[in-house]
């Protein structure tokens, strides 16, 4: 028994048979808002220069949102893990708890410092246009 070939084509159309391959793998028009307000039903047809402007707009505030809870993460888990060491050291060493108290809020100050820094430079690049 041999198997049914595909028919050959005679011209230089596609065949029909190849037609339901290609259906569904178009791109629809992207459409994007003419106005702050507008309805779904006012928008426009967006240019191929607008849909990648706003693709690169939009991985720019999620590189950002990513950055900025990445450095808020760091921040809380170093300034946690320097409040551990420091209620070690004053249960260890009672007399002390004053100076480990300062020198503990003179480092958990410069930690919020950086990662108020690192927010900064992540809003700043992500509304950079």
């Amino acid at each position: 028994m041999t198997t049914p070939r595909a028919p050959t084509p005679t011209t230089t159309e596609k065949p029909t048979w190849w037609a339901h391959e290609t259906r569904g793998f178009e791109r629809p028009p992207e459409v994007v808002p003419n106005g702050f307000n507008d309805p779904p039903d006012k928008w426009v047809s967006a240019s191929k220069e607008d849909s990648n402007m706003l693709s690169n707009l939009a991985l720019a505030f999620l590189a950002a949102g990513l950055g900025g809870g990445l450095a808020v993460i760091g921040a809380a888990f170093g300034i946690g893990k320097l409040a551990a060491a420091a209620m070690d050291g004053t249960a260890r060493q009672p007399a002390a708890g004053g100076d480990i108290r300062t020198t503990m809020i003179i480092a958990a100050a410069l930690i919020e410092g950086a990662t108020l820094f690192a927010l900064v430079v992540c809003i700043i690049l992500a509304t950079k246009s």
